[in-house]
């Protein structure tokens, strides 16, 4: 994204994809790819994520957000999020400080052997926004939930330490 680009230059951001397939429609991946085959691929993203500690995630999918545990009734990675008001902000998305990990069985790292037992977050009071796709049919017909340089700067600003 060309707002990020002053950020990336400076090494300070970094992009991942939650599911390493390429595959352009979502309805495809959501019913062609068995679920414990996307518990899996999951299981790699958040180890990598933990691994890389950021202090705020912008996941811009809006459709997919509920894989960080936006949904208690599916947890998948299982965060324990509390949502966070922002005025300048909750118009394009929802913002989220990590609290912990949800104590539920359900999560996909819920016993991971290598770290002896309950899998435990670098993540904690870290940050999620979760936006709108930003290149997807619902901001087309909606620029105002584009995100912007200045939507970029008051994330960095109010909810980073860079």
């Amino acid at each position: 994204m060309e707002i990020l680009k002053e950020y990336i230059c400076s090494e300070m951001v970094a992009h991942i994809d939650l599911f390493p397939v390429r595959e352009g429609s979502q309805t495809v991946f959501k019913n062609t790819l068995p679920n414990e085959l996307k518990a899996e691929l999951l299981r790699v993203t958040q180890r990598e994520i933990e691994r890389l500690k950021p202090e705020l995630i912008i996941h811009a999918n809006k459709s997919t957000g509920f894989y960080y545990g936006t949904n208690p009734k599916h947890p998948w990675m299982g965060y324990d999020l509390r949502r966070v008001h922002d005025s300048d902000l909750d118009p394009k998305g929802d913002l989220y400080v990590i609290k912990g990990l949800l104590n539920d069985n359900r999560r996909i790292l819920y016993s991971d052997s290598k770290n002896n037992g309950l899998y435990s977050t670098n993540l904690e009071g870290k940050y999620l926004y979760v936006c709108y796709q930003q290149t997807g049919r619902c901001v087309q017909t909606n620029p105002q939930l584009l995100l912007n340089k200045k939507d970029i700067d008051i994330l960095v600003a109010k909810y980073t330490n860079l």
